[in-house]
């Protein structure tokens, strides 16, 4: 009786489908990381590419009274994910505009980054 081989099927599968399975996993988790790196390169090249405007020095006017004009608040709480900290992002509480770009400039920056308030800046 203990010789008898079991009744009971295992669950059998071909090397090949185990390959083909490996494989579509890997280029899927592939493609979400080369999405998620274009991502971070394109945040932090608009953010190298406009250093002029500083956010930390306020704007004042000829009465020296401070004014800041957001284009859009943020969400805090879409800030990056744990695999593009990773990847070298950094949360933004604050990026600059400037007040003569276009409205389609303004909305691409601000789907950038949309854990910033999006200020204008003159």
């Amino acid at each position: 009786m203990a010789d008898m081989p079991s009744r009971r099927r295992r669950f059998q599968f071909r090397l090949r489908t185990l390959m083909i399975v490996v494989t579509t996993f890997c280029l899927t988790v592939g493609g979400c990381i080369a999405n998620t790196r274009r991502l971070v390169k394109e945040r932090q090249d608009y953010l190298n590419s406009n250093r002029m405007y500083a956010p930390s020095i306020p704007l004042a006017d000829d009465d020296y009274t401070v004014h800041y004009y957001f284009y859009a608040k943020g969400d805090r709480s879409k800030g990056p994910s744990a695999i593009r900290l990773l990847l070298g992002d950094h949360a933004q509480t604050e990026v600059c505009v400037d007040r003569a770009s276009s409205e389609e400039k303004k909305r691409v920056v601000a789907n950038l980054f949309p854990e910033a308030d999006i200020r204008n800046w003159p």
